[in-house]
């Protein structure tokens, strides 16, 4: 299969010209069709997290009122960054498939918070993609890529503050495991499509994770891949992520790992450390 449908939440205008800019890039490669979600608050449930015994009824309408102020201020700025955004990359816009050719995209807005309405739409998408948060504080934006990775069963494509290309040089970080397997089939379209692919894998003592059966395998679907080994020397993620800049790759395909979870998603060390670091994008599969 290829890729036809990518989501795209926009929370706010911070994001929207970089997240579509990368989104269009990988949407030209295919003749997608983007959606555009905007996740716009309940004036209720803000309303309910600051109620007490001694807040008076006109307090809470206050807050609602004022909520759905700055819920509607949000969202006419997020679409008009959204339409601006489609306007300079000549994209059209369409509601429905098969009538207008070329990449398209179309505004979706619903009332919620981003990460439960995330479950609903990403699983009925072939791609999500998602800014990369600025660290452990950008709470919103971790919730969400935490609820793409883990609950859609659809991959993640996530794109650094500046993003040029996406795909011509692709880096695979493979260590043999299920999670970077699913990683290497859901990136099979762009795999196909690259101009080159590199296998990373840590060059470990007594340990074989097979890259040269990797290899094989892409060669039956005609892509070409070479094989690069990691020296590591501490840290992992950091190795990982400067032999994937030294062989230039635009796109970085691995896994995502995690520990446990008690209230949220706690991302393994690899994964978080390039969910915070990784320059170039990345796609995820879980």
């Amino acid at each position: 299969m290829t890729i036809k449908s990518i989501l795209v939440p926009l929370p706010d205008p911070q994001f929207a010209t970089t997240t579509l800019k990368a989104a269009f890039t990988v949407a030209a490669q295919f003749d997608a069709h983007i959606e555009a979600l905007h996740a716009r608050a309940d004036a209720r449930m803000v309303a309910a997290a600051y109620m007490s015994d001694n807040m008076a009824g006109p307090m809470i309408e206050q807050v609602m009122k004022d909520t759905e102020t700055q819920s509607e201020q949000n969202a006419r700025k997020t679409r008009d960054a959204f339409e601006k955004a489609c306007a300079a990359a000549k994209v059209r816009y369409a509601e429905k498939p098969g009538r207008t050719p070329g990449v398209t995209a179309a505004w979706r807005e619903d009332t919620g918070e981003e990460d439960q309405l995330l479950r609903r739409y990403g699983r009925v998408a072939d791609l999500i993609v998602l800014p990369r948060p600025s660290g452990d504080l950008d709470v919103g934006i971790r919730l969400s890529l935490e609820a793409a990775l883990m609950e859609t069963g659809r991959p993640l494509l996530l794109i650094p503050p500046k993003t040029a290309k996406v795909g011509s040089n692709i880096a695979i970080a493979w260590n043999g495991s299920t999670e970077a397997a699913r990683a290497v089939g859901e990136a099979k379209p762009f795999l196909e499509n690259a101009k080159k692919v590199t296998i990373l894998t840590a060059a470990e003592k007594n340990v074989d994770f097979n890259p040269e059966g990797l290899q094989s395998f892409l060669s039956w679907h005609g892509v070409k891949a070479g094989i690069e080994k990691v020296r590591v020397r501490g840290d992992v993620s950091k190795a990982l992520l400067s032999t994937a800049t030294r062989v230039g790759a635009d796109l970085l395909v691995m896994g995502a790992y995690s520990h446990s979870r008690v209230r949220e998603m706690i991302l393994g060390g690899v994964t978080r450390h390039v969910l915070n670091e990784a320059t170039m994008p990345t796609l995820m599969a879980h």
